[in-house]
């Protein structure tokens, strides 16, 4: 995803795409905002590591958590996704 505050890249999990009923999108959107039509949940993760890891030749990237120790998410708009990649467990 590309944030708009430095335009850099955030690597995250993709845990579920959705939409919202219509008829709930006029009491979470403001009128003058055209709602996104799918959006995403995502788990965030760090920056990769800036080197790859010696024994497997790939970058590590750690969940980011929050201050009381649980994941960082989001809900985003889906189209604000830019490409996909595997990410592989410890």
């Amino acid at each position: 995803m590309r944030t708009e505050v430095g335009n850099s890249s955030k690597i995250g999990r993709v845990r579920v795409i959705f939409s919202l009923p219509t008829r709930n999108l006029g009491t979470l959107f403001p009128k003058s905002i055209t709602p996104p039509s799918h959006l995403a949940y995502v788990e965030w993760f760090t920056k990769f590591s800036q080197k790859p890891e010696p024994h497997m030749g790939l970058y590590r990237a750690k969940p980011q958590l929050c201050k009381d120790g649980s994941r960082a998410t989001s809900v985003i708009p889906l189209e604000a996704i830019q490409r996909s990649a595997h990410l592989y467990p410890k």
